[in-house]
C-alpha cells in the first residue's frame, strides 16, 4: 500500500478534476457521473500499472 500512495494521490486528483468538469455541466444523473469516473480512471490505471482493475465507483449523497 505504501508504494501505491503516489498512484492513489494522482488518481484522486485526476478524478477530482474530471468531476469538477461534470459538475460544471450541471449533470445530475448518477449513472453518468459513475461512467465518467470509470472512463477517466480505467485508462489511467492501465497506463500506470499495465493491469485492468475493476473500477466500481460508489457515490454517497451527503
Amino acid at each position: 500500500m505504501r508504494e501505491s500512495e503516489d498512484l492513489i494521490n494522482e488518481a484522486q486528483k485526476l478524478v477530482s478534476t474530471h468531476l469538477n468538469k461534470v459538475m460544471d455541466r450541471k449533470t445530475t444523473q448518477w449513472s453518468e457521473i459513475k461512467n465518467e469516473i470509470t472512463d477517466t480512471i480505467a485508462p489511467f490505471l492501465y497506463e500506470k500499472t499495465k493491469r485492468r482493475p475493476m473500477v466500481l465507483p460508489i457515490i454517497m449523497e451527503v
